[in-house]
């Protein structure tokens, strides 16, 4: 029998977790071998952003994305995992009374959600669950349900041009870049001239549907570039600051910490002293408590 995994229950070392009505944002990084991994099933609706590591996954329709964002719909059955146990992922979970609801006929399966206009909702929870206070709850739910709304939007029998009537090809255009040149990132007036825009207009879109302004997408870009070569590469935590755009380890450290909710190094060891483990115990939360 597949293992059952309640509410906001993952593998994984727990190190940032909020609660707002009728979802529940983690952070978590890697902690068990992918043999670790036991066939599971997740009782409630989630959402899955990885942010570091390469991820394997049973959701249908691959993505070229290096760092993918899946939805995983009630009653999930799968056995995901981290090839050599090594990354990290924020979560979204749904309430059981929110349930499938909001995705409709888009989330009867596990798929991969690869329009920007998701990823950019995930990836701005992210950076808000990090940072915002108590009395910004109502701005955290929002977000959360604008993104089962996004997700829940997406029709495979729609022509390749028709999402884009809401959003100016212009724009994600200008998404796209920012993607790539994260480490020495063009001005809002050079992205304005590259998309043939007046800077406010740029600005003023940018954050209307991206949730976020184009110099904290700059910023979480540099942060999970430097999450993977923690993990991956034997570079000094200085020599990876100034490689993804930091100006020194300081600044990388205090914005790590902001984001993923541990220090650099103690995520950096987190992440490997498992890698050579001969066994490895699963972890995961289980009615708010960690668990081995």
């Amino acid at each position: 029998m597949p293992q059952i995994l309640r509410h906001d229950d993952f593998y994984g070392t727990l190190h940032m977790r909020k609660t707002v009505p009728g979802f529940t944002l983690a952070h978590r990084v890697a902690n068990c071998l992918p043999d670790a991994v036991k066939t599971h099933t997740h009782v409630d609706a989630h959402f899955v952003l990885v942010t570091s590591g390469r991820y394997i996954s049973s959701a249908r329709a691959a993505t070229e994305h290096r760092l993918p964002l899946i939805y995983n719909p009630p009653g999930t059955t799968h056995r995901d995992h981290f090839v050599d146990g090594i990354g990290s992922f924020f979560s979204v979970s749904a309430s059981a009374e929110l349930g499938d609801a909001a995705m409709g006929k888009a989330g009867q399966c596990a798929s991969f959600l690869t329009d920007n206009e998701s990823r950019a909702l995930a990836w701005a929870l992210l950076w808000a669950s990090s940072r915002c206070a108590h009395d910004s709850e109502l701005h955290l739910e929002s977000l959360a349900l604008e993104l089962m709304a996004a997700a829940g939007s997406r029709d495979s029998s729609a022509a390749p041009g028709d999402r884009q009537c809401r959003r100016p090809m212009w724009l994600d255009r200008t998404y796209e870049l920012l993607q790539d040149e994260y480490s020495q990132p063009p001005s809002v007036r050079e992205l304005a001239l590259f998309a043939g825009v007046h800077p406010v207009h740029l600005a003023r879109a940018f954050r209307k549907h991206f949730r976020c302004t184009p110099g904290q997408l700059i910023q979480l870009r540099r942060l999970e570039r430097a999450a993977n070569l923690m993990l991956f590469s034997e570079s000094s935590l200085t020599d990876i600051a100034l490689a993804c755009g930091f100006t020194d380890q300081s600044h990388m450290t205090t914005s790590f910490r902001h984001i993923y909710g541990v220090a650099p190094g103690r995520f950096r060891a987190t992440g490997r002293k498992r890698r050579h483990a001969p066994d490895s115990s699963v972890a995961f939360l289980q009615d708010g408590r960690a668990t081995e």
